[in-house]
């Protein structure tokens, strides 16, 4: 049975079996764009550059967003400082006045690795498949 159960995910379909899945994400995508960028940012403070916006700015263009051909200009992008709460619908999953059953972990996610001999690349085959599908 696939979905939720008690607020959990059920992927046993049969003892013994689960599905397993993997994601791939690319070059450009939100998630990898804003870890580069607060990396670079957090490099610069901890060398007491305030030059933020250059640090951006060069984190942008190292990613490849070198021109305005690709969609995306380091050079004429916008970029602002918008601090504020946390999401309402994350914050609702960490709250600690709820009971310890209750308690999620809010956008988490756990990694892992392993090589396996399924593949050429000697990854599982479902991280190769999701690779091939985001090329």
């Amino acid at each position: 049975m696939n979905g939720l159960l008690n607020g959990f995910h059920q992927v046993f379909s049969e003892e013994g079996t689960f599905l397993f899945t993997s994601e791939s994400v690319g070059e450009g995508h939100p998630d990898k764009i804003c870890d580069q960028i607060s990396d670079a940012v957090l490099d610069a403070h901890l060398q007491q550059d305030p030059k933020w916006l250059k640090v951006v700015r060069e984190a942008i263009k190292h990613i490849g967003y070198d021109g305005s051909s690709k969609g995306f200009d380091y050079k004429t992008c916008n970029v602002l400082v918008a601090l504020e709460q946390q999401s309402p619908d994350i914050a609702q999953g960490i709250h600690l006045d709820q009971n310890k059953e209750d308690i999620g972990a809010g956008d988490q996610g756990l990694m892992f690795g392993h090589a396996t001999d399924e593949t050429e690349e000697c990854m599982p085959l479902t991280i190769v498949l999701a690779d091939k599908l985001n090329a």
